[in-house]
């Protein structure tokens, strides 16, 4: 017998059962890739500069999206899920909700 036989779907950890499909993924990178083109435009369209950083923590990368006003020195800076953090430093550049 070997290892693999012995194992069925019922068997199978859900982290790994719930693996997305390339479908899924590729749909993902695209509305990424959209995402930070809105984003960039938008700072081009301001005159602000915008820089996404990857930190990685013990396995787990942590992501952060820096835009900066080099004229004022104003900063909006947001981490967490790299798609989710795109889409809210884009609503608070449209805000110019810049942290304190």
């Amino acid at each position: 017998m070997t290892s693999a036989s012995r194992y069925d779907s019922a068997n199978i950890p859900s982290n790994i059962a719930d693996t997305p499909t390339s479908e899924q993924i590729a749909r993902r990178r695209e509305a990424i890739g959209r995402s930070i083109e809105q984003l960039g435009d938008a700072c081009a369209r301001k005159g602000v500069d915008f820089a996404i950083v990857q930190t990685s923590l013990v396995g787990t990368p942590a992501r952060r999206i820096a835009i900066t006003n080099q004229r004022t020195g104003e900063r909006i800076s947001i981490h967490g899920e790299l798609l989710d953090v795109i889409d809210t430093a884009r609503d608070r550049l449209n805000r110019e909700d810049w942290d304190r």
